[in-house]
């Protein structure tokens, strides 16, 4: 588990982050789109003021005729739109005109032929020709531009859209809008989809007008509109807002009034309105442009999510750089103890060997001295003695390096300590080289028993050391040594240092295992791996080589 703990850290910072990342994106999102639906809400607002606006025009235009009891020549009415400034203040417009209604008779068309003259100066007749009983003619129109002068004379009765929304407000006295048309007026190429508003005008009992509907009509204060120019004006500088604007009629919306931009590609939020204009409804629907400055919540949340992981890996890389150094720490205490216990182990095997050695030089020198007739025998036996002791003990020192074969290592370390005699000795077993691990251990092992054996064994009775290998799941070296053939009676009642040094390097260096037997006199068996501990000769015979 603690493995785990730098992942486990990282994998909990991760998913942190990408939770805060989420719920950031959304609160953006929300944000973006509620900025969205105020900019909307902007633009529909001011297309619907721009629009009562013009209907405040033409409220104002029909007052200009009910507040006289005399014709309405055409220099008041210019001098009436003129003070409106529709071309400045009140954009959008196209102008404020009278059209009126009149019999479709040789004698109302001529009265409308002579108001045109004596009005424009223009000789024009009314058109286009119909077979209506009822026509309602252009006779006044400011400011008189170029588009508004071609439209002079002209009977909007005669068309079916127009002729719809006059007879609307003839019949409600309130204003009223057509549906989606194109003005006379658009004698460009470069044509817009118009519409107009009419406000009837009546006439009542001793006045030629009046508001009264119960009185005859004599025409419509009308306004022609562009609705390009319309929305342009309208929307001011709310047109670089990054909202599209599309308008239809919802009567009818095969033809657009107006569309801001054109359509490439899937655009973000997307909002409609309907609004109310001189009795028509218009349909607003308002998308988010494709150009507009988008919403940063998927910029916000990458950004979080990418400090997310950066911070996660930090954490996931300083908790395992902690971790691991807390596991070297621990790794160079434990080394540190072992260390301690191996000196302390080699310091106190140092001074046991020491001690053995001394007792062995002790003995060999009592040995030395009851079997020489003199002193000069003595000194030959007991010098020969010793620097055969030193040999055995260099060729330990060697066997650190290159390791020994058993049987020379077993033979020195007896002649150390009984001499070159041991008639009663015997020996046998396999050639067998262990290596350095195994010979550091066997020869202690071997020095502690022979030294026991001098010390306190009966090897008057004769002992033989024996080894074999036996085949198990595993190839094992199996060692007896034996001394004398008298039972012992009482068992040594304490374990000394020797004892327990011979138990531990059977069972914990050399992984084997050791039985003790006091039957037949003093017997030690011990077995241990072969693979782990010796070289086997190779299979020509020759010199050893290491075990598999």
């Amino acid at each position: 588990m603690p493995r785990l703990a730098p992942t486990i850290i990282a994998i909990f910072v991760a998913v942190a982050g990408f939770v805060a990342a989420w719920f950031l994106y959304h609160a953006e999102e929300d944000a973006a789109r509620s900025r969205f639906q105020m900019q909307a809400s902007e633009v529909s607002d001011r297309i619907d003021l721009r629009m009562k606006e013009h209907l405040t025009l033409l409220a104002a235009a029909r007052g200009l005729f009910t507040s006289t009891d005399d014709e309405i020549t055409r220099a008041e009415f210019r001098a009436f739109v003129a003070a409106l400034d529709t071309e400045d203040v009140y954009k959008g417009i196209q102008g404020i005109g009278f059209a009126r209604l009149i019999p479709a008779t040789q004698v109302g068309e001529s009265r409308i032929e002579a108001d045109l003259a004596a009005h424009y100066g223009i000789r024009r007749t009314v058109w286009p020709a119909t077979d209506a009983d009822r026509r309602t003619v252009i006779t006044l129109l400011e400011p008189n531009d170029e588009r508004n002068n071609a439209a002079l004379g002209y009977d909007m009765m005669s068309q079916p859209v127009r002729r719809a929304a006059i007879l609307d407000a003839l019949a409600s006295g309130a204003p009223q809008a057509s549906g989606p048309v194109e003005l006379v007026q658009e004698i460009t190429s470069r044509k817009q989809t118009g519409f107009l508003i009419y406000l009837p005008v009546y006439q009542g009992t001793g006045t030629p007008f009046s508001l009264d509907p119960s009185g005859e009509a004599l025409g419509f204060v009308y306004a022609p509109f562009r609705a390009g120019d319309l929305f342009s004006a309208a929307l001011g500088d709310a047109a670089d807002a990054p909202v599209r604007v599309t308008a239809v009629d919802v009567v009818a919306p095969s033809i657009p009034l107006y569309e801001s931009t054109l359509r490439t590609q899937r655009s973000g939020f997307r909002t409609q309105t309907v609004i109310d204009v001189a009795g028509r409804r218009w349909r607003l629907t308002l998308e988010q442009t494709p150009f507009a400055t988008r919403s940063k919540a998927g910029l916000y949340a990458s950004a979080v999510v990418t400090l997310t992981l950066i911070l996660a890996f930090a954490l996931w890389l300083l908790t395992w750089s902690l971790m691991r150094s807390a596991a070297q720490n621990r790794e160079l205490a434990s080394l540190s103890a072992r260390r301690a216990e191996e000196k302390d182990f080699l310091l106190r095997e140092m001074s046991h060997r020491v001690k053995n050695s001394i007792a062995r030089i002790v003995a060999i020198a009592d040995q030395t001295v009851r079997s020489s007739p003199d002193l000069a025998t003595f000194e030959q036996s007991f010098s020969a003695r010793l620097q055969a002791m030193a040999a055995a003990q260099d060729t330990l020192t060697r066997a650190n390096m290159q390791g020994a074969p058993l049987r020379k290592l077993l033979l020195r370390e007896l002649e150390q300590v009984f001499g070159t005699g041991g008639a009663d000795l015997l020996v046998d077993g396999p050639d067998v080289v262990i290596n350095e691990k195994a010979t550091q251990a066997l020869g202690l092992i071997f020095h502690e028993l022979a030294t026991n054996t001098l010390k306190y064994g009966n090897h008057a009775e004769g002992f033989y050391v024996s080894w074999r290998i036996e085949e198990d799941t595993e190839p094992r070296l199996c060692l007896d040594w034996v001394e004398g053939k008298t039972a012992i009676a009482a068992p040594p009642a304490r374990r000394g240092f020797g004892t327990r040094l011979i138990d531990m390097s059977v069972r914990a260096e050399l992984r084997g295992t050791l039985e003790r037997s006091y039957d037949q006199g003093f017997s030690v068996r011990m077995c241990f791996p072969l693979h782990l501990n010796t070289e086997l000769p190779d299979a020509s015979g020759g010199n050893p080589v290491p075990a598999a």
